[in-house]
């Protein structure tokens, strides 16, 4: 089996994301791989056009933002430290703007990704047609092999 190396991990802090640290964290142990997990926040200006805040202050929007992302950061180095130190593996993070999959892909690609691994809501039919799938465009455009972990029942 190839080396590797570096094992990114989707994280957005539902059952699936959870699942897929847990199953990144067995193959990083193993393996002897680093983990970087990573984190995609949607843009400001997209929160800023939307229709809740369409009519609020911008700076206010601005702050909240940045009080999510502080936050977000507070519960990835969390669970980094905590798995870093459960494993005896080395773990770090990544917060970044925009859509999810172009952030997965952009840090895969930054970071020289051995393999992406993440969880898939297993959405089907209306929902997977109305809401996407971020799994499945992170699977058609990934330069490395991609592990697509289902939460437990």
């Amino acid at each position: 089996m190839a080396k590797l190396n570096r094992i990114i991990v989707a994280v957005d802090f539902s059952k699936c994301s959870k699942k897929a640290i847990e199953e990144a964290s067995l193959l990083a142990e193993k393996l002897h791989s680093n983990i970087t997990l990573v984190h995609a926040m949607e843009s400001f200006s997209e929160y800023a056009l939307s229709p809740v805040f369409l009519y609020s202050d911008s700076s206010y929007v601005k702050e909240s933002m940045d009080r999510y992302a502080q936050d977000q950061g507070k519960k990835l180095s969390k669970i980094a430290k905590s798995l870093g130190e459960k494993n005896h593996i080395s773990v770090d993070y990544k917060i970044a703007v925009g859509n999810a999959h172009e952030v997965i892909l952009r840090e895969a690609k930054k970071l020289k990704a051995d393999i992406i691994v993440m969880g898939t809501h297993g959405h089907s039919g209306l929902d997977h047609l109305l809401m996407g799938s971020t799994a499945e465009r992170v699977l058609r455009k990934a330069g490395c092999p991609v592990l697509t972990v289902k939460p437990s029942k």
